[in-house]
């Protein structure tokens, strides 16, 4: 046999010993694959010699290993970047909702005004004496705003469901503390998380339901915990010992930054959430005196024939009941959409006459900008002067927009009552609040960027263990123990 051979499949039977024993092995203990040649242990990087050859890792396959330590702080740096990531979002939607409420609560009375009326008309009809009139009326305003606490409730459980995820995540990942999903408040000896349990909570029709409560306990064990529903806002405790005073006030949660480049977060504010809270039930008792006023005004004048139920509907509450191409309601929503306001006490116009060239026009005057001073009944008035665009919602629909000169004739109450000349005709003049998302945007992109990073320290510190010249088979760096002996065949037999 040639010498070029002999070494070669020396070489190929030293590197099949250690690609055997790197992979597992097939060859059983004991067994010398190159006959009489004494093989020597080949331990961890250490330089082994089969017969005339000597095998060592010169490329770094065998002995490179990757830091177990580095790859737990790697993952421990992508768990805090998933939680912040998965706060921010919940952040963002939390601030949608509160931009949507604080506009809703803006201009939704005349809506729950008009659920009121209708049920009102509707136990009119079905003979309903006052009181029990009333009671529908009352009761279809709070069916209304109970709608809306429901969904403020469940912007609350479900942000509360994030934060009590993310904190089992933190809790339960290595080298992340569970503080790093916390509290948001003030305390003197510092607060934990201890777990989230329900309350009862009453909605505006009077039926109970259930909110995810927040509980912490402050780090004192005769004080706390402290405890935030959704219409909690904030919560304290203090305990005096005599000499100390030990103390925790609970008004939020937050995430801590994953690096020194972000900053701490604050899932929800909890004050914001009772604040709609309140402000829903205020307006839902203020629309039920509403309600009960125009129950009283026209009870009896339906009674005696006076008026009958087609002179309690406005054109905003026929939108419920008519065909939207036969009806003014189709008209003012679509006006209303655009930002052209209608009379501010809508529920108790009912008709207004506008004249333009000696044409009168029957419907509701809109205004995306009123006269100084506002419109009064009897006045006229030139468009040209007006900022913002004048329009008439048509009783039989359609709408007529005014361009120059026109007169406000008469204005006509729900009960069927003309307002006064030179009476003012209020109008609404809302500032609707619009959530920023550009920050959210920016924040998205540097934490993409920082995922990015972390994945790709993270791989390569995984391919550690297959450096040098040869290519990572994905099995650790391992190379196949056929490719391994093919090629130190092909390469010595090349160089013979």
């Amino acid at each position: 046999m040639k010498d070029s051979i002999r070494t070669a499949l020396a070489v190929a039977a030293g590197v099949m010993l250690v690609a055997t024993a790197t992979l597992g092995g097939v060859a059983g203990p004991g067994s010398s694959p190159v006959g009489t040649a004494e093989a020597q242990p080949l331990a961890g990087c250490e330089v082994a010699q089969f017969g005339p050859v000597v095998v060592s890792d010169v490329t770094g396959l065998f002995c490179n290993t990757p830091d177990t330590d580095k790859l737990t702080g790697l993952d421990a740096q992508e768990t805090k970047q998933s939680i912040y990531d998965q706060a921010s979002i919940q952040k963002a939607n939390n601030e949608l909702t509160q931009t949507a409420y604080s506009n809703y609560l803006s201009d939704t009375e005349s809506i729950a005004l008009m659920e009121g009326k209708n049920a009102y008309i509707r136990a009119l009809e079905n003979g309903a004496n006052e009181s029990v009139a009333t009671q529908k009326a009352q009761d279809a305003v709070a069916d209304y705003y109970a709608v809306k606490q429901k969904n403020l409730l469940a912007s609350w459980n479900i942000t509360a469901t994030v934060f009590n995820s993310s904190y089992q995540t933190a809790q339960n990942t290595t080298n992340v503390s569970a503080n790093f999903v916390t509290y948001n408040g003030s305390t003197n000896t510092g607060m934990s998380f201890y777990e989230l349990e329900t309350a009862n909570v009453t909605l505006t029709n009077g039926t109970t339901t259930q909110s995810l409560e927040y509980v912490f306990g402050i780090n004192y064990q005769y004080a706390g915990p402290v405890r935030a529903d959704v219409t909690t806002g904030e919560d304290s405790d203090t305990h005096d010992t005599g000499s100390e005073s030990y103390t925790g006030t609970l008004r939020g949660v937050d995430v801590k930054p994953p690096n020194e480049s972000l900053d701490r977060l604050n899932l929800a504010y909890f004050p914001d959430y009772a604040d709609r809270w309140t402000e829903i039930e205020s307006q839902n008792s203020d629309v039920q005196n509403q309600v009960k006023s125009f129950v009283n005004a026209t009870y009896s004048e339906y009674q005696q024939g006076e008026i009958n139920s087609s002179d309690l509907v406005d054109p905003y509450l026929g939108a419920r009941e008519y065909d939207p191409q036969n009806s003014s309601s189709w008209t003012l929503r679509s006006l209303s959409s655009m930002g052209i306001e209608p009379p501010e006490n809508l529920s108790n116009i009912g008709r207004m006459n506008v004249s333009v060239n000696n044409t009168t026009y029957t419907g509701t005057l809109m205004s995306d900008g009123t006269p100084e001073g506002g419109y009064q009944v009897g006045g006229t008035y030139d468009a040209a002067n007006i900022t913002g665009a004048q329009f008439v919602a048509l009783d039989d629909g359609g709408s007529r927009e005014l361009n120059g000169e026109f007169t406000l004739e008469s204005v006509t109450t729900a009960d069927g009552k003309e307002l006064a000349e030179n009476e003012t005709v209020a109008y609404k003049e809302i500032n609707y609040s619009v959530a920023n998302i550009s920050e959210f945007k920016a924040l998205q992109e540097d934490l993409d960027r920082l995922s990015a990073e972390i994945n790709a320290k993270q791989q390569q510190e995984r391919n550690s263990g297959g450096g040098g010249i040869l290519p990572d088979f994905g099995s650790g760096g391992a190379i196949p123990g056929a490719v391994l002996l093919g090629g130190a065949v092909v390469l010595l037999l090349n160089r013979a």
